[in-house]
């Protein structure tokens, strides 16, 4: 082996590349290359820390009952929350002490009934927990809606052409796409009166009413507007020259007493309010208005409710027309309602409003209901309606104000219920298998440099290290070739008779820097074997002669013909 291929050997350690020279894999240095191999294999495992332990993220749900807010619109005891109420005897004084006239709602109703309307969703609730969930169960009003009958369709074309016949003096006249009021029999209101077929007077309410309301009406919104008709696949219909198809509509959305079944979650505190069943009671009608009897309180607090609800959509909407014009031409577009304001305003039953207005964009009245392509305002509102049609809207917008009550701590009120909370935990397993791979091919590794090491052991008669006395005797160094033994060819000389000799590195007269021997240990059986005394004792004494001194003195002269005081010296080439 070359001295490149004895310095990879011991450089080895230090990097693995040198494992790569092909001289090391000779058959006299395998055993070497397997253990210096084996050396660095032992530090694989280490980097790859054994999985023993694994974190694995779950949910763990617990149910336990804790107190939640449900409204208190059904408890007689909070209806000052709701309506505002006058007691009878004050202006009457032969009424009855718990009759109570309905003068509105309060503001607060009317300020959540707009939030709920114009974000189309129920309004956030701070959870019990960010991460849980419940059932609700409660009693509060609800709104239902249907379509009106003959009568009641009657009776909203006549208020309508009342409001055109009010406008003919001024030579203009409302092409209604949109009508919605609630009806009242209390002909004192500000509104448009007609007789109906049974003689009785009723006028129309299309406005809000902030802090008053009529002494005798009912709860229910009348409704038209127009509809393009659908197919059973639900895609509109078209006709000859390529135009949607309008249909009038008429609907009565009416209130009614109901018990809610709702289930509240929350993730991350992310409300999700899903409507699991709605049982109906009866119908709620208006407050009673006999002063000699007592009030409803409930049927009060109902009556604000439905109030401020029908508030978000009473109104028209439509073109208002020309009458001097041939054909008539449009004056300008009228919007007078607050469903302009809310979610509602998405409702595919409305689409007829924004065709109608292309009149004014000189569109001829018999192509207003062709296709067109709607503006990206347009199609947000559709996608916040859910292309949902006005009835299920207001039904919805029905919902979605009783469960907002609970945003507000006044009101509503706390009941026990069951809540499943969820929280995020570290399950840790461990792995047994894992263990015993990793640990296992370290043990295997370390076992195979053991018994390599301990062949080399045998094979070299000696341990390995990096003694100055063994590089010295594997140096052969001619100088100090007394000191070690030549009895070990190819293998380690034994160095411990040598290690404690005292050396001295010199310059010799600038041939170069060299080992000089200063002084050597004997064991005690060279010591005895060089005795003077012991040869004298091993032999007869001589009879005393003057020339025997001379030869005793060369005998303490060294076997080898050297003298031990004498330095040895020694040069090492530049």
């Amino acid at each position: 082996m070359s001295i490149r291929g004895v310095n990879a050997l011991f450089n080895a350690l230090k990097t693995v590349f040198e494992l790569l020279r092909p001289e090391l894999w000779q058959r006299r240095a395998a055993a070497m290359y397997l253990l210096l191999l084996s050396y660095w294999a032992l530090s694989i495992p280490g980097v790859f820390t054994p999985p023993t332990l694994t974190a694995i993220q779950a949910n763990y749900t617990t149910t336990s009952p804790m107190n939640v807010t449900v409204p208190n619109i059904s408890d007689p005891n909070q209806v000052n929350r709701s309506a505002n109420i006058l007691p009878a005897s004050a202006s009457i004084p032969s009424a009855n002490p718990d009759n109570f006239l309905f003068d509105g709602a309060r503001t607060i109703y009317s300020r959540l009934a707009s939030a709920t309307g114009s974000s189309g969703a129920v309004l956030w609730v701070p959870p019990e927990s960010p991460q849980s969930s419940f059932e609700l169960n409660f009693r509060a009003p609800h709104a239902v809606c249907h379509d009106a009958n003959g009568t009641v369709q009657g009776i909203i074309d006549a208020i309508m052409q009342s409001e055109n016949d009010a406008l003919a003096p001024s030579g203009l006249y409302q092409a209604f796409s949109y009508y919605a009021f609630v009806p009242s029999y209390n002909s004192s209101m500000d509104g448009t009166s007609v007789v109906a077929p049974d003689g009785t007077n009723i006028s129309a309410i299309t406005h809000p009413r902030a802090q008053s309301a009529p002494t005798n009406a009912v709860n229910e919104v009348w409704m038209t507007y127009w509809r393009f008709l659908e197919d059973a696949g639900g895609r509109r219909v078209v006709n000859s020259n390529g135009s949607y198809v309008p249909e009038q509509k008429y609907s009565v959305c009416a209130l009614w007493d109901a018990t809610y079944t709702a289930e509240l979650s929350y993730s991350n505190g992310i409300q999700t309010v899903t409507e699991k069943r709605i049982d109906l009671a009866s119908a709620v009608p208006y407050s009673n208005t006999d002063p000699s009897e007592p009030s409803d309180l409930v049927q009060l607090a109902y009556s604000a409710y439905f109030a401020v609800l029908a508030d978000q959509i009473v109104g028209s909407m439509g073109l208002v027309m020309k009458r001097s014009a041939t054909p008539a031409t449009p004056a300008y577009s009228s919007f007078d309602s607050q469903i302009v304001h809310s979610s509602l305003l998405g409702s595919n039953d409305l689409d007829f409003v924004f065709h109608q207005n292309q009149q004014l964009k000189g569109v001829p009245a018999d192509m207003i209901s062709k296709p067109y392509l709607l503006k990206d305002q347009r199609l947000a509102d559709k996608a916040l309606a859910q292309n949902q049609t006005l009835p299920f809207l207001f039904e919805q917008l029905a919902f979605n104000f009783t469960m907002s009550l609970r945003s507000n701590p006044l009101l509503c009120t706390t009941v026990l219920a069951n809540v499943t909370q969820t929280a995020q935990v570290n399950i840790y397993q461990y792995n047994v298998r894992n263990l015993w791979i990793v640990y296992g091919v370290a043990d295997l590794l370390a076992i195979i440099a053991v018994c390599i090491g301990v062949f080399l052991i045998e094979m070299e008669h000696a341990t390995e290290n990096n003694f100055v006395a063994v590089i010295l005797s594997l140096a052969r160094y001619l100088p100090l070739s007394d000191m070690f033994t030549n009895c070990c060819d190819e293998h380690f000389p034994p160095v411990e008779p040598v290690v404690d000799d005292q050396v001295r590195i010199e310059n010799r007269d600038g041939a170069g820097f060299g080992f000089h021997v200063v002084g050597r240990r004997e064991t005690v059986m060279q010591w005895l074997a060089r005795s003077q005394w012991v040869r004298l004792v091993s032999r007869p004494l001589p009879s005393y002669n003057p020339e025997d001194e001379a030869s005793v003195q060369l005998d303490t002269v060294g076997s080898d013909g050297h003298d031990p005081d004498t330095p040895l010296t020694a040069g090492i080439a530049r």
